[in-house]
């Protein structure tokens, strides 16, 4: 009976002993568990943080794709207008050509007119010139009867 008394002590030891070893097993897993947990909970809050980062970048280039739309529809309109300018401008050059004909033209109508205008006034001088003057053209008349200047 002793001799089943001590088996029976030896068993319970030994189990005791299992049940030791089982639990100091199972509290360096919880250890490592708890520091994966960490870990875990560390690269959790570093990839929130990096969300966090990216959501605000995210944002940011939203804002420049808008700005960068708005600046698109403005180089349209300023190339439109532009455009718009560019053929305002060839137009008023062409009716500058067009005005700087007409000017030449003009001009060398009124020099023809000049020339002619002297050409005449020159004539008028000489014809003037070849008849006597007025006052002399008197004096002629007083010479001839007066019969003479009814005809």
């Amino acid at each position: 009976m002793w001799r089943k008394r001590i088996d029976l002590i030896r068993d319970e030891l030994m189990r005791v002993r299992q049940l030791t070893d089982q639990k100091n097993d199972l509290e360096a897993e919880l250890v490592d568990a708890k520091k994966k947990i960490l870990i875990q909970e560390k690269d959790l809050k570093d990839k929130i943080v990096v969300k966090e980062v990216l959501e605000k970048r995210i944002g940011e280039l939203q804002l420049r794709v808008e700005q960068i739309a708005g600046l698109e529809s403005e180089i349209k309109r300023l190339n439109e207008k532009l455009k718009n300018s560019e053929e305002g401008t060839r137009a008023m050059e062409e009716e500058i050509d067009t005005l700087l004909k007409k000017k030449a033209n003009v001009e060398e109508e009124l020099r023809k007119l000049k020339e002619k205008y002297d050409a005449q006034a020159v004539l008028g001088q000489q014809r003037q010139s070849a008849r006597p003057s007025a006052a002399a053209h008197a004096m002629n008349l007083d010479s001839v009867p007066v019969k003479n200047i009814l005809k």
